[in-house]
């Protein structure tokens, strides 16, 4: 349901004495959404005063209102609202409102709520849970829980029910028993369980199991890690095995990562592999990528290169101009010159009969057409997936010829002694570096072909590829560097 108006639209800016008054003023608002937010902010408020509010949303008609009532009230961890918490825990229709209430009895000292908190571990529901781990771990008091599922870990009913024990020693774990951190992991690296451990993965609050997701995802096939989750609303395996590095501390694991290899490597498996991955983590990790100097990143990606196809290496790659074109061709020079050439003829079988199934090779092929690489694309179309790219000089947009006149004007006025801005300069420089001559050599061969007094003698084809090649490339090189500025 989209929310129509918020907390926030609708309450004025209170004083903190009022501030109570006013949330439990929203309690009766007729946005179910206005009225969770209330919930939520007097349950966090943990104020006795709050309690008769509290208690009143626990009669809410709106579930997740109802949640943050028995939450409230489990933080309180009153006695005088025993009977309310008693009453939600045994009668409420929803398991997660049962779960939170039970927990509020538990908080309270209930001697059977405990019992009860840990058998929300076998809900069906992965959300639920999950919900029910968080209750356990947010005991003021976890001891008397703690000898419960340590004989539920121990039982043959949990031995035989690989999900069960994956629940339940996660949750140990995170209560201080090492040796169920293993327990975890082997439910992480089995297919049958490996979503419950993903669910579960942030209550353990540990770097160890970040890299131990991270090692997973980096070891599975894309086919896997794009395959749905139909008990997690059809979300890609991927984004289930990612999205828990957010509570895990991704950025403590990003700084390891910078001095640690294996864990480097496996990142970069990630960013390059998996798409589907959690956007957020994706976006962190793209950053990280992306601030690794290019030759050392560049190394890093042709060893994982050097694991796929040829194919599969273009299809990577095409990704890694996303986030990182700069390290696209020491990665390329990182390849054995039998795995380069095989990339390479990749290349050229898909420019031949270009597709949009294959249309990722496209910026591959441009970057490399800027590099000591061009030679081995000379016979393919100049822009086989689309028309000639189109490049801003000034405020005007010219096509590939123009932009090549205007080079040539650029190197002319250079030879003149004529001041230019340090992007002309710049353009000038590395087309008669291509070219392997100076300005005034250039200009003079440029009068040679043009003198109306001497019989025209015009260049040989070959001269003319190679210099409409190295002005092509200096532009394009030129263009790339545009975009990744921006």
């Amino acid at each position: 349901m989209g929310r129509t108006r918020t907390l926030d639209d609708q309450l004025p800016a209170v004083e903190p004495e009022v501030d109570l008054r006013v949330l439990s003023e929203g309690l009766a608002d007729e946005d179910p959404e206005v009225r969770e937010e209330c919930a939520q902010k007097l349950a966090n408020a943990k104020r006795p005063e709050a309690a008769p509010f509290l208690r009143h949303a626990l009669d809410d008609d709106a579930e997740q209102v109802r949640m943050w009532g028995a939450f409230g009230l489990g933080l309180l961890a009153r006695e005088e609202d025993r009977d309310a918490l008693s009453h939600a825990a045994k009668s409420d229709e929803s398991p997660l409102v049962r779960v939170w209430a039970t927990f509020g009895l538990a908080q309270i000292g209930d001697a059977t709520a405990a019992p009860a908190l840990v058998a929300f571990l076998d809900l069906p529901d992965l959300e639920l849970k999950s919900n029910a781990a968080d209750a356990l771990l947010s005991l003021d008091d976890p001891s008397h829980v703690r000898p419960l599922l340590k004989r539920r870990l121990e039982s043959a009913e949990v031995s035989a029910d690989e999900r069960k024990r994956v629940w339940t020693a996660a949750v140990l774990c995170r209560l201080g028993h090492k040796e169920a951190f293993a327990l975890w992991r082997e439910g992480l690296v089995h297919p049958q369980t490996r979503v419950d451990a993903a669910m579960v993965a942030p209550h353990l609050k540990s770097i160890a199991a970040a890299r131990e997701l991270v090692r997973v995802v980096a070891e599975l096939t894309e086919e896997e890690l794009d395959a749905p989750v139909p008990e997690a609303n059809d979300l890609p395996l991927a984004e289930l095995l990612t999205a828990p590095l957010l509570d895990l501390d991704l950025s403590a694991l990003l700084q390891t990562a910078a001095q640690d290899a294996e864990l480097r490597s496996n990142l970069l498996r990630i960013v390059l592999r998996s798409p589907m991955a959690d956007p957020e983590v994706l976006g962190q990790l793209y950053e990280f990528a992306g601030d690794l100097d290019p030759a050392a990143l560049g190394r890093d990606v042709g060893d994982i290169l050097g694991e796929h196809g040829p194919g599969e290496r273009l299809a990577l790659l095409s990704r890694m101009t996303d986030f990182a074109a700069a390290a696209v061709l020491p990665a390329i020079e990182a390849l054995s010159p039998d795995d380069r050439n095989a990339l390479f003829d990749a290349i050229a079988e898909a420019a031949a009969a270009p597709t949009d199934d294959n249309a990722h090779v496209a910026p591959v092929l441009q970057l490399l057409r800027t590099t000591r690489f061009a030679s081995q694309f000379e016979d393919l179309p100049p822009a086989p997936w689309g028309d000639e790219p189109q490049t801003d000089i000034g405020m005007e947009t010219v096509d590939a010829d123009d932009e090549e006149a205007g080079v040539a004007a650029l190197i002319e006025r250079m030879a003149a002694g004529e001041a230019l801005t340090d992007e002309e300069r710049k353009l000038a420089e590395d087309a008669l570096e291509e070219l392997g001559m100076t300005a005034e050599e250039f200009v003079e061969s440029l009068h040679a072909e043009g003198d109306d007094d001497l019989e025209p003698i015009p260049p040989e084809p070959e001269q003319v590829a190679s210099r409409m090649l190295a002005l092509g490339a200096v532009l394009e090189r030129a263009q790339i560097e545009r975009d990744l500025a921006a």
